[in-house]
């Protein structure tokens, strides 16, 4: 597909992400922002600066073969801007209050957008993204502090840890899924969307999430419209020229353990090739401070090339997460900073150590982490590794 019609199709996708996010043409407002949205998404296909090339973050020291040691290098690694503008939204939900309606006979074609149950009864004023959504710019410290200790939200705690877990077990265990061989590297950290994996013989990139279950890891497959990264680095990184064995793959795995035929307690991890990545509208967006909009991504596959890669076992090792966050956090910034931090999130010092001391993780036992309860309702951006490319 050429240039042109990759173009043609980003367009019509981020406008049917604007009718998902109750964006109305009559509104003055709206308009406004379409056209800017249009000429910024221009602006990315216009630019000549060279590609992102695969593996450039790939890590050239050893990766730790135990779970605490892999966790606390994959924190060690993490990095973001200095500023980040965390969001918090009036419905609590974060996520459009429309969905599209396709053609039953050519799926391709949208015919109408219905309003989501948790949206019913709303008006359109209340709909508004403009309206629903306030920020607040957070530093780098309080933006590690909130998604290592603060968030209760899965898809940037225990992902993170399950993205350790799964290049721990990947590369000391598992080959090239397309060239076959011992070549994987973890590639995470900053700048690293994409390709948190990365094969030193053919070159080609893993873009690992996580869902909840696999029932969800399922379902994401079958509906072929899986939520991603930075729209902007991808397009990046897929204006490099590929070789014939060099493949750019998605892989989901479920943060719930589950059995498999032999009765062992896994996370069955499936990989397939990415088809396209088009722009997507999320919270970030609308932030009317910053000169850019940020655009995610929506994420489909080849259908005919997914597949089972492997089993990662559930493992009996024990992780103190709470305090190799505290560690490495302590090390990154002071021990001023996360006191100063701990009494403005959770009141009391000793009150929240104490809780959080049990907070261990526990893969054998239940395949979840259990993080101290958010006491606020700002919502912390999780992929900050695409956000150096987003931020002003």
């Amino acid at each position: 597909m050429n240039n042109k019609e990759n173009r043609k199709l980003a367009i019509a996708e981020l406008q049917h992400s604007m009718s998902e996010w109750a964006l109305r043409m009559s509104n003055q407002e709206h308009t406004k922002f379409r056209s800017k949205a249009i000429k910024q998404l221009h602006s990315i296909f216009d630019e000549s600066s060279a590609a992102i090339k695969s593996g450039e973050n790939a890590s050239v020291t050893k990766f730790p073969n135990s779970m605490a040691a892999a966790y606390e290098h994959v924190l060690r690694h993490n990095d973001m801007p200095d500023y980040i503008a965390a969001w918090s939204d009036t419905f609590q939900q974060g996520f459009e209050p429309y969905y599209r309606c396709y053609d039953g006979h050519d799926k391709s074609k949208v015919y109408d957008y219905k309003i989501k149950d948790e949206f019913k009864g709303y008006k359109l004023d209340q709909l508004n993204p403009f309206n629903r959504f306030t920020y607040k710019e957070l530093s780098k410290e309080e933006i590690f502090f909130c998604n290592w200790f603060v968030n209760d939200d899965e898809d940037s705690y225990r992902g993170l840890f399950m993205e350790a877990f799964l290049a721990c077990h990947a590369i000391q265990n598992e080959t090239c899924y397309s060239c076959k061989c011992n070549g994987l590297r973890w590639n995470g950290g900053g700048n690293s969307s994409w390709q948190d994996l990365f094969c030193i013989v053919c070159k080609s990139t893993y873009e690992v999430k996580t869902k909840a279950t696999t029932e969800r890891v399922e379902n994401a497959f079958k509906h072929n419209n899986i939520l991603g990264g930075s729209y902007y680095r991808w397009f990046k990184l897929n204006n490099e020229k590929l070789k014939p064995e060099q493949k750019r793959f998605l892989v989901l795995l479920p943060r719930l353990a589950t059995f498999n035929r032999r009765m062992l307690k896994v996370y069955p991890v499936h990989i397939a090739e990415i088809a396209s990545v088009l722009p997507n509208l999320c919270p970030g967006s609308f932030n009317l401070d910053k000169n850019n909009i940020k655009f995610n991504s929506r994420v489909s596959i080849k259908m005919n090339t997914k597949a089972k890669w492997f089993d990662l076992p559930s493992t009996d090792e024990y992780v103190e997460c709470w305090d190799i966050a505290e560690r490495v956090f302590i090390e990154r910034f002071s021990q001023d900073t996360f006191n100063t931090l701990t009494d403005e999130y959770f009141g009391l010092e000793e009150s929240v150590e104490n809780t959080a001391k049990g907070n261990t993780n526990d893969v054998q036992k239940d395949g979840t982490v259990d993080l101290v309860q958010q006491l606020k309702e700002l919502e912390v951006p999780d992929d900050w590794e695409d956000l150096d490319s987003d931020e002003d």
